[in-house]
């Protein structure tokens, strides 16, 4: 069904032994080039760059702002039906 939003983080664990390689592998992930090249094979937009696209601070066409269920009750009862398997033509 989707997520609101995808967030990756890179982080060094306090117990980590590792402490300088850990940091190496973070500054490059951080790159301009990798996270282009990142950008290019996943599809995601990146943090160091503008997306294409966007104006005025929204990306075109692809933000979709979610709305309150007008009836919580009534989405409820037809999701059931529909994962149940329930005929759509008797909705």
């Amino acid at each position: 069904e989707g997520a609101l939003a995808w967030l990756d983080c890179w982080a060094i664990s306090s117990r980590s032994t590792q402490v300088a390689l850990a940091t190496q592998w973070i500054n490059y992930m951080l790159e301009p080039q990798v996270n282009r090249e990142l950008t290019q094979r996943q599809g995601l937009a990146n943090t160091l760059e503008e997306p294409a696209g966007l104006s005025g601070g929204v990306v075109k066409g692809s933000i979709v702002w979610l709305e309150p269920v007008e009836d919580g009750a009534r989405r409820s009862r037809l999701w059931q039906r529909i994962v149940s398997g329930d005929r759509p033509e008797r909705f």
